[in-house]
């Protein structure tokens, strides 16, 4: 099928083959719209690497990828599911940004690139770690064509919320990603269940914008329109 120069339309792309609201479907479509047939992705809260993944299924297409998961319990799964996948590497690294050092350890998710690829370029990043997702994003300095980041899609579209301003809430909320990736020059073009897919922006302009609408599947509005 002959593509335009165009980002529309994307969730209209959805399907699983390990993903749990279309995001491998999604993903598809973009990367052949971007025309982006191979390289080299992270995903980060890797889980035991095939259930509910959003880039497994581009290894069997000659993609390589690094997963990173460092709860110990999923990580010896992600061992076993490793062994299937020989372009596939993987890693316990817990990844923490600037502001998160004096109470935890780990890398940055930028010294982590570069201990693993190097000189060679990073394509797709995915993080779904059910919290500091957006501090990561805020603290990436490398800049991959594509970014898929979890938030926390409870929340109506027009709130504001990051990680941790209440203990009893984790992630953030729809508005404040996209903030933050306004911010960083990414736009949004396609949000399913809890992810949000950004292209980065010198890619993005070459295109017919996107203007994805907000995905209402997850949302819960008794439980959180009253409590910010």
């Amino acid at each position: 099928m002959e593509h335009t120069k165009s980002l529309k339309g994307l969730i209209d792309h959805r399907s699983d083959i390990n993903s749990l609201y279309g995001e491998n479907g999604i993903l598809n479509e973009l990367l052949m719209r971007l025309n982006l047939n191979n390289g080299n992705l992270i995903e980060f809260g890797a889980h035991t690497g095939e259930e509910w993944s959003n880039t497994i299924h581009l290894l069997k297409k000659g993609w390589h990828g690094l997963y990173i998961e460092p709860e110990r319990k999923k990580l010896g799964k992600l061992v076993e599911t490793s062994k299937n996948y020989p372009n596939m590497r993987i890693s316990d690294i817990s990844i923490i940004t600037e502001n998160m050092k004096y109470r935890y350890t780990g890398l940055t998710l930028d010294e982590i690139i570069r201990l693993f690829f190097k000189d060679q370029d990073v394509q797709l990043i995915s993080i779904d770690i059910d919290s500091y997702d957006y501090y990561i994003f805020k603290g990436l300095e490398y800049r991959p064509e594509v970014i898929i980041i979890e938030i926390n899609a409870f929340f109506p579209p027009n709130v504001r919320y990051i990680d941790r301003q209440r203990k009893d809430i984790y992630g953030t909320s729809h508005l404040s990603m996209l903030d933050m990736a306004a911010e960083k020059d990414y736009h949004l073009v396609a949000c399913a269940g809890c992810n949000h897919f950004y292209v980065r922006g010198d890619i993005y302009r070459q295109y017919e914008p996107a203007n994805p609408e907000f995905d209402w599947t997850l949302i819960n509005k008794d439980n959180f329109t009253h409590i910010l």
